[in-house]
């Protein structure tokens, strides 16, 4: 993994060169691919990913290769992120972290958060953004970019490590240190109180059932704000970061069953509440398995609904919708596994 980032890094240092950048290039793809992820890349949650893994590579290469430098540069920095979301996928109680000792010592703190997701160590990935925050803790400019960090500390806790004590105790510490900064103390607070409703739920129980109850009492009112709305209110964070990790749990470890699809669906939907601009999303990889593998269940409409939309609302701008013709033919293609 630490050659993957290393190689990764050096794309992007001004005295790399572009014969250089190949050979970076094709140490990524050899690295990659050879990865014992293969093991596990047949589940729901993972399949749609090794396919996008290689197309990926082709069209790096053949950009750079054409001297589209930007392009290609743009695509690589996709594809590691498509790396750091596949592992940041795998719950810590299934999936323990790598081991770190040739993490390396990365200057940018960025890196240093993405080498710890990579790493699948959250323990070490919220520690870097508790750092983060409190180099910011005393500009009131960069509150929404504390906010942003501690919304990923709450994604890490419950989606991943499924720690609400430990989220509680990060809160509470939070709280104590932004005692000056009204504004943040209230955003914290909501997400305590928010955490309390869940006092009673069975949130280590990532069973068909469980998951079904949960999704009607918690997702389904809320669908098609789901659909249209990035969600900043606390109460919606926390239920869709619990509910994600359980979907992620379950897809991996229950696969190839009638509810796969709706999982897969629901799962989708969050993934685009919590979107990274720095990350590859994945929804639309989730979108295009259901079709896919389940096209005879109902929730495969639903997926292609959601994907289409997603697509048309990638090529919208101020001159209008622009979908290129091959990505027309492939929405084309993959309406008729619905028929």
């Amino acid at each position: 993994m630490q050659n993957i980032y290393n190689n990764y890094i050096e794309l992007f240092n001004s005295k790399t060169t572009n014969k250089e950048k190949s050979e970076h290039l094709n140490k990524m793809e050899k690295y990659i691919l050879s990865s014992s992820f293969d093991k596990m890349i047949d589940s729901p949650l993972l399949n749609p990913i090794k396919s996008s893994l290689k197309q990926s590579f082709k069209e790096i290469k053949s950009s750079h290769n054409s001297g589209e430098v930007k392009y290609s540069n743009y695509r690589a920095k996709k594809l590691i992120s498509l790396c750091i979301s596949c592992h940041s996928q795998l719950p810590a109680r299934e999936f323990k972290p790598l081991n770190r000792k040739r993490l390396g010592k990365l200057a940018d703190i960025t890196d240093q958060y993405n080498m710890a997701l990579l790493y699948r160590d959250y323990n070490l990935a919220n520690s870097i953004l508790e750092k983060r925050i409190f180099e910011k803790k005393d500009n009131k400019k960069l509150a929404y970019k504390v906010e942003l960090d501690i919304n990923e500390v709450l994604d890490n806790y419950l989606t991943h490590l499924k720690d609400r004590k430990g989220l509680e105790k990060f809160l509470k510490k939070m709280n104590i240190e932004f005692k000056k900064n009204k504004e943040l103390q209230s955003y914290i607070f909501d997400f305590e109180v928010a955490l309390k409703k869940w006092d009673k739920e069975k949130i280590d129980d990532s069973s068909e059932k469980n998951l079904k109850k949960l999704i009607t009492k918690y997702l389904v009112p809320i669908e098609d704000d789901l659909k249209s709305i990035y969600f900043v209110e606390a109460d919606n964070r926390v239920t869709t970061s619990i509910i994600k990790g359980m979907l992620s749990e379950y897809l991996l470890l229950y696969p190839d069953k009638e509810f796969t699809a709706q999982a897969l669906y629901w799962r989708a939907l969050l993934e685009k509440q919590h979107d990274n601009l720095d990350f590859y999303s994945l929804a639309d990889l989730y979108n295009t398995e259901c079709v896919l593998s389940y096209s005879k269940s109902p929730f495969a409409k639903k997926c292609y609904e959601n994907l289409e939309k997603s697509i048309r609302d990638g090529f919208t701008g101020s001159s209008g919708t622009h979908i290129p013709d091959e990505v027309k033919s492939s929405l084309k293609d993959l309406k008729r596994h619905l028929n």
